[in-house]
This record gives C-alpha cells, sequence and structure tokens, in this order.
C-alpha cells in the first residue's frame, strides 16, 4: 500500500524513482528494522540495498523488495540499477553534504530531485496501522506517569526521577525514551527545557515532567505538573492559568 502510494506521488511529480537512506523513512516503507540500508524504488522494482550483517534480516522482515548486498559505495549499485531512469528523487531533508557529494559524483548523469516533500506529504496523514502504535505509545507513557507518582518524594533527586522513569517505560514496552526529559522542580520548572539535575524536591513545590516513549518507531509525549506536599493559592493560580491557555489551545 506504501509503495504503491509513494509511486503514484512520484509518477504525479514526474519522478522515475527515489532513493531513500533515512532509517525512519526506509522502516516505513519497508518495515526494515537495521541501521543501515538505502532503497531504490523505481516504478517497475523496489530494492533494498544493505551489506552483508543485515540480508538475512531483510528477507525475514521485508515484502515486495529485492535485497542486495553492497558492503560499500551503495550508489554505485543504483546507478546499474537506474539504467535508462533519468530523474531520481533523493531526501535532501536528512542527507549529509558529504553523501550528497557522493551522489552527485555517481550519479553525474542522473537528474536529482528534491523529494523529501513527497515522503512528508505521505506520512503526514496517520493509517490505522499507524494511529494503534502511537495510542500504544501514549498509553505506555500514561501508565509510566501514573507509576512515578507513587515514587516521588521529597529528597529523591531529578536525576533519580528521569532514570525511574526511563526503567518504567521500558518495562511497559518501549525501546527507549523519545527525548531526554525534562524534569524540573521548584524555580526550575519554570525552565522551557530544564533537563534532570542533582537538585532534590523539596516539600511543597511544583514539579514539571516532560517526558515520552519510543514504541515501534513512534514516538509519544507527555506533560503534566505535580505537586509535593500543599499546593498554595498562588500555586494553584499559576497551574489554572496555564490550564486554561491549554484547553482555550486544544
Amino acid at each position: 500500500m506504501r509503495i504503491r502510494k509513494i509511486k503514484e506521488l512520484l509518477l504525479k511529480d514526474s519522478i522515475e524513482a527515489i532513493i531513500v537512506d533515512s532509517p525512519s523513512n526506509v522502516y516505513y516503507l519497508s518495515g526494515f528494522t537495521g541501521t543501515n540500508a538505502t532503497l531504490f524504488i523505481t516504478q517497475n522494482t523496489n530494492y533494498l540495498l544493505t551489506d552483508f550483517r543485515y540480508t538475512e534480516q531483510a528477507e525475514k522482515q521485508t515484502k515486495g523488495f529485492e535485497i542486495i548486498r553492497v558492503d560499500n559505495e551503495p550508489y554505485k549499485k543504483i546507478k546499474e540499477l537506474g539504467k535508462g531512469i533519468n530523474s531520481i528523487g533523493i531526501e535532501e531533508e536528512h542527507i549529509t553534504w558529504l553523501k550528497y557529494k557522493q551522489m552527485r559524483e555517481v550519479l553525474s548523469e542522473k537528474n536529482l530531485v528534491e523529494a523529501s516533500k513527497i515522503l512528508n506529504k505521505m506520512r503526514m496523514i496517520k493509517d490505522e496501522a499507524e494511529i494503534a502504535i502511537i495510542r500504544e505509545a501514549i498509553k505506555i507513557t500514561d501508565q509510566a506517569f501514573k507509576n512515578i507518582i507513587e515514587k516521588i518524594k521529597v529528597d529523591i533527586a531529578e536525576e533519580d526521577i528521569a532514570l525511574e522513569l526511563e526503567f518504567l517505560l521500558r518495562k511497559l514496552g518501549a525501546s527507549g525514551k523519545s527525548f531526554d526529559f525534562i524534569i524540573g522542580s521548584g524555580w526550575r520548572s519554570a525552565l522551557p527545557h530544564g533537563v534532570a539535575t542533582p537538585k532534590k524536591i523539596v516539600k511543597n513545590e511544583l514539579i514539571v515532567l516532560d517526558f515520552g516513549a519510543i514504541y515501534r518507531r513512534y514516538c509519544s509525549d507527555l506533560t503534566r505538573t505535580i505537586f509535593v506536599g500543599k499546593p498554595s493559592a498562588k500555586h494553584v493560580e499559576i497551574y489554572n492559568i496555564v490550564l486554561e491557555a491549554q484547553l482555550a489551545a486544544i
């Protein structure tokens, strides 16, 4: 379904083929989870180029792709596979300048066209499978929050909260954290991106937790504000102002 869709979008833009290098898009289009792969998708054939470490894995994880072992310089093989093809889309948003120079040198006779917008447009609207994965990622994150509340107390360090949160996420099924957690207590709760520090939790102060999980290559992001002890009238006022702003934005 996704392969058919991208071919339709390429054809609409008069692009004959596309090279996909970024791991997230390789996984999205092929299901391959290895760390080294290049997809070369034409209107007639789908190729996955990878080194000797991943050929067996690629055979098991993908359908509809011809697996080609290339231990180095995949673009030379693409040049061979792309005989008769003039325009090739590339992921300009993801490739490095060095990789682009390598492409340009090897595929000098080809018209390399920016195609990130095609993939972005395609991925903007999530299908049912993606929505189910995202929901599970959020479910894991929400449960981790419920569990961490029971462990947060006076004198625990922000860093320890972050470590425990990551442990809880993994225990619940996440493969990792989606970003460096923001754990800000007291005056540090006002910092937009205050990563966890050795600072210990003090009684009667706010704590902001901003964290998320990676689940099957998709990320969740949850922000919550809690209070250790008894909140003052000023704390409640500030909390309600932020809540009102959030609800208005939603």
